[in-house]
């Protein structure tokens, strides 16, 4: 019984924590106070911060980040999301290609100017996922 009590009390503490460090989203969906978001939910027009490993080798998987309001300052914006047609995955680098050219064609539309002419970058997730942040 008292194993049960111990691991019910961490079971508990580990559902706590993530129901208080979520972000909370409107009626709309949107962020409205930041905190932790699943990666693989994350949805259009979703803003984040930047991870001190989210572009390293060493981050492994991602599995969730730093979501906060849009009307506040942050690193990233998902402003585009596409499916690939791929047969067969074709590596991280074509990967990496085809996401940087999706949302480079995107781009100018959502920003209001072209590319080459803005201070935002496209950085496309390099491990092969088909997803880019701005």
């Amino acid at each position: 019984m008292k194993k049960f009590l111990v691991y019910a009390a961490i079971g508990l503490g580990f559902v706590s924590y993530n129901v208080f460090t979520q972000a909370d989203r409107d009626a709309s969906g949107a962020i409205v106070s930041g905190g932790t978001v699943d990666a693989f939910t994350i949805r259009l027009g979703d803003c984040f911060n930047n991870t001190a490993s989210l572009g390293s080798d060493e981050a492994g998987e991602v599995s969730s980040l730093p979501g906060v309001p849009c009307a506040e300052p942050h690193d990233y914006e998902v402003y585009a999301v596409f499916d690939v047609d791929f047969d067969a995955f074709p590596g991280d680098a074509a990967m990496s290609e085809r996401a940087f050219q999706e949302c480079y064609t995107r781009f100018e539309g959502f920003v209001g100017t072209v590319y080459e002419d803005s201070t935002l970058d496209i950085t496309p997730k390099a491990d092969g996922e088909p997803l880019a942040f701005v």
